[in-house]
């Protein structure tokens, strides 16, 4: 478990300890003891009379400083400091106040990770990074001359949330993700860097909480060129030994093979192995390895050397010389399918559309085409008669006529039923 959180760092428990105003002699006690962070503090001194313990009988009589030639010294204090002073003295106030600062971030970090809800908002912070970095040097990973050889933020968190922690997800991360912390910043300024979405998730209390969501959007150009290719490796190396998942010797030597293999001399009519065809390897290779980190089964690092010493693993195959007329097997295909919903594309409408129905050789003749009724001679013929001057008014007066007689009638009828 590398310094993901601020529990682990040593910077931060050396600036608590200067802004608590904690005895210089009294921190390089506490130093020469191994305890050099929150969270190495908080552990091994667990309990309140434990504290009290610790500091009547190893803090009280000692005392240290730093020889330049010697290094760190510790001796008894003298004078000798009686423990009732020492107890009530500001030195020891501002020992308590550095415990209980520990204890808290310790335990609220704790069960962020026992819950099991925040693991997966692993975010590597610029402290986090200073320290991994300080920590990777001192264990042989070459001195980033500059921030265009540091790994971003963002390349540090998502292959944290991908490999470290029980709520790691094991999935492989691409190549264009481990930017340069120099490309970050100029992403940032330009307002193009990757932001995590949020979503509404509900929590084991049953209440609504915001929870962070990996963008799959991938921010660096495309690994498509030998001069971005190993640059985006060297970025890999590098995460990868800070966050101490693997060693940079380890993908240095993972990254040669695949030069050589891109480089090599091969016989008349063959190629080497494409970019894409080694990038097709290498996710194959992380897959396959990452699929026993998810069984808790050996480590990454080992993962990779193990096929590194063993040329005969049949997926060595995938970056052997093809004849050169073979195309790039590192393009995928196309996805083709389709969503519930969608409108079937034209090609499978045809092979789903029925057989056109066959024309009869004889049709039959055409009926004859009835004729409209003339309303002025009233006999069916074509052309029709025209209408004679007053035609629609008489038609008119001849409605209204036989309605009024009509309504006469009714009455009659009416008035002779009401008689009977």
């Amino acid at each position: 478990m590398t310094a993901l959180s601020q529990a682990r760092i040593p910077a931060a428990f050396q600036r608590s300890a200067a802004q608590f105003g904690v005895a210089e002699s009294d921190f390089l006690v506490l130093t020469s003891l191994g305890i050099h962070s929150y969270e190495s503090f908080a552990l091994r001194i667990h309990a309140k009379e434990n504290l009290e313990e610790f500091l009547r009988d190893t803090i009280c009589p000692q005392a240290g400083y730093n020889d330049p030639e010697d290094g760190l010294i510790t001796f008894n204090r003298t004078p000798h400091v009686e423990w009732q002073t020492f107890k009530m003295s500001d030195d020891a106030a501002s020992l308590r106040k550095l415990w209980y600062l520990s204890k808290e971030l310790c335990k609220s970090e704790l069960e962020k990770l026992a819950s099991g809800e925040d693991s997966s908002r692993v975010k590597v912070g610029l402290p986090s990074a200073v320290a991994m970095e300080t920590s990777a040097v001192d264990r042989g990973m070459p001195v980033p001359v500059s921030d265009a050889e540091r790994p971003s933020l963002f390349a540090l968190t998502r292959l944290a949330r991908s490999l470290v922690g029980p709520g790691a997800s094991f999935e492989y991360v691409a190549l264009e993700s481990y930017l340069t912390l120099e490309e970050e910043r100029r992403m940032e300024r330009a307002g193009i860097l990757p932001k995590s979405r949020g979503e509404v998730v509900l929590t084991k209390d049953s209440r609504l909480a915001m929870r962070e969501k990996d963008t799959q959007d991938l921010p660096g150009d495309p690994a498509n060129d030998m001069e971005t290719l190993r640059k985006r490796m060297d970025i890999r190396a590098r995460c990868m030994e800070m966050l101490e998942v693997g060693k940079f010797s380890t993908y240095r030597m993972l990254h040669d093979r695949y030069i050589g293999v891109i480089l090599a001399e091969v016989p008349e009519g063959m190629r080497p192995p494409t970019i894409q065809e080694v990038r097709r390897f290498d996710r194959a290779l992380h897959q396959e390895v990452l699929r026993w980190l998810a069984r808790e089964v050996g480590t990454l690092d080992g993962g990779i050397k193990h096929h590194l010493l063993n040329n005969q693993i049949g997926l060595w195959r995938l970056l052997d010389p093809v004849v050169r007329s073979l195309p790039d097997q590192g393009v995928e295909k196309k996805y083709t399918g389709q969503k519930r919903g969608r409108t079937p594309s034209p090609d499978r409408g045809r092979e789903l559309s029925p057989l056109p129905r066959r024309r009869p050789e004889n049709p039959p003749p055409n009926k004859k085409k009835k004729l409209t009724q003339c309303l002025v001679c009233k006999k069916r013929h074509e052309p029709l008669c025209k209408f004679p001057e007053g035609f629609r008014r008489k038609q008119r007066d001849e409605k209204r006529a036989r309605e009024q007689a009509l309504k006469q009638k009714e009455k009659e009828n009416s008035a002779k039923k009401a008689k009977e």
